[in-house]
């Protein structure tokens, strides 16, 4: 795994500043920071998650993996669906026209084009409603938990020490709701090419909310943008990095950092 010394810095935004913004422009601003920041954390996750092409293909280990995978899809289909529909809130789309789209050339065409490809993804609804959020009612789960001719046993994989255990039955009820959505929502494409949608539309969702962040803070919020350096941390390649499902705790590492914490 390689690693590169990144310089971490803060760009400080005064009270005074904050304080002369209308309520209107204080909720676009925190509700959009939280919006980047949910969408940045689920991009680099489900980039995390994904096992690579070389990973071990036992079935014990792509079953747990890819479940991390497809709940983290779930998730973004929620947050992506619930950050349109405050993109086109009233107190959004208010600062948006009036302090951000004048010193944005592009500002409105990106909105305009993002607004097109969620358009586009007509499952994204749809996802939301019955597997994002919501876990399925009684009824709702019934016919796919009633046992018919080509159901076999259930499986439980697991592992020693604490944070190991997999209920594989469970997942393949939820992978199979999952299937069934896909195949209900209009203009739904097959399940890997929906994960590479989803993940593509996170970047341009990111990307555009950051740019509107950007906008709106220079110079009303900090008049120079002059960072300052904090300190440096080792950062590992994006694709390098890697969550497994499986994991210890062999009491090492959390006996080191007591002693490294005195």
């Amino acid at each position: 795994m390689t690693h590169k010394s990144l310089h971490v810095s803060e760009l400080r935004v005064p009270l005074e500043a904050l304080r002369g913004l209308t309520d209107t422009q204080r909720y676009f601003w925190y509700l959009l920071g939280q919006i980047y920041n949910e969408t940045l954390c689920t991009r680099k996750l489900i980039s995390f998650t994904t096992p690579s092409a070389r990973a071990d293909r036992r079935v014990f280990r792509r079953e747990a993996e890819f479940s991390q995978v497809f709940f983290l899809f779930r998730m973004a289909c929620s947050k992506v669906h619930e950050a349109r529909v405050a993109l086109h809130s009233s107190p959004i789309s208010q600062v948006l026209r009036q302090d951000v789209f004048p010193t944005w050339r592009d500002g409105e065409a990106e909105f305009k084009e993002l607004n097109r490809t969620l358009h586009d993804a007509k499952w994204l609804r749809a996802f939301r409603d019955s597997i994002g959020f919501h876990y399925p009612s009684m009824k709702q789960l019934l016919p796919a938990i009633t046992p018919n001719d080509q159901w076999g046993d259930d499986l439980i994989y697991l592992a020693d020490g604490g944070g190991n255990m997999f209920f594989a039955g469970a997942d393949a009820i939820s992978r199979a709701q999952m299937f069934e959505t896909v195949n209900a929502a209009n203009g739904a494409p097959p399940m890997e090419e929906l994960i590479e949608d989803m993940v593509a539309l996170v970047v341009t969702l990111n990307d555009f909310v950051g740019h509107c962040l950007g906008q709106f803070m220079i110079p009303r919020l900090v008049p120079k943008y002059e960072p300052k350096v904090l300190g440096k941390v080792l950062a590992p390649h994006l694709y390098d990095v890697v969550a497994p499902f499986w994991t210890h705790q062999d009491g090492t590492r959390s006996s080191k950092k007591k002693s490294n914490n005195r």
